[in-house]
């Protein structure tokens, strides 16, 4: 069977040159959105029964998830939203050293700005402004929400910034591995 077709121009690479990657772009998003719910064992996580509805006995130390939906929702699109930005870590990084250098100088910062161990309101204003613009603190402060049913904003403003943040995200992975861009052959 012939590695080229019509519209491939003669290459083995279609017309632009670049490898393609093994996946399509809609079939590597699927695998995305699966390996983050399956990280989170939601049914036990929530302290489901065996019937799906959930108990009062809660995950740790009797305390309860307060909005399970809310947590579910959050969870899920801070899956998406750092396995989308793993994989722009990834086609950007030519090392290991590259990689290590993204997390450390950026992804750590906004973890640690994102008020996951402490309230935001604790910090100075000019800091308390920084962690307002950083999507992070939007998805920890929603699943805090969700599971004591505390937070520092408002769930829904969270949901207006991670929800097209994350699609932003996405939408340049699926680009770039649609076409291809800095994939080897």
């Amino acid at each position: 069977m012939s590695c080229t077709s019509k519209t491939d121009k003669g290459t083995r690479y279609g017309n632009h040159g670049y490898g393609r990657a093994p996946l399509r772009a809609g079939q590597l998003a699927g695998h995305l959105y699966a390996f983050g719910t399956r990280s989170a064992p939601f049914h036990e996580c929530l302290g489901a029964d065996d019937h799906g509805a959930a108990d009062q006995r809660g995950l740790f130390l009797g305390v309860a998830v307060q909005n399970p939906l809310w947590t579910i929702l959050f969870v899920v699109l801070g899956s998406l939203f750092m396995g989308g930005l793993g994989m722009v870590a990834g086609v950007f990084a030519n090392k290991f050293d590259q990689l290590s250098a993204i997390t450390n100088f950026i992804v750590t910062p906004l973890a640690f700005l994102s008020g996951t161990f402490y309230s935001i309101d604790s910090l100075p204003p000019l800091m308390q402004t920084l962690s307002h613009a950083n999507p992070f603190f939007y998805v920890i402060d929603g699943v805090r929400y969700g599971m004591i049913g505390v937070s520092d904003s408002s769930p829904w403003l969270g949901l207006l910034i991670v929800v097209p943040t994350t699609a932003v995200v996405l939408a340049v992975v699926w680009r770039w591995l649609d076409r291809g861009y800095r994939l080897k052959a």
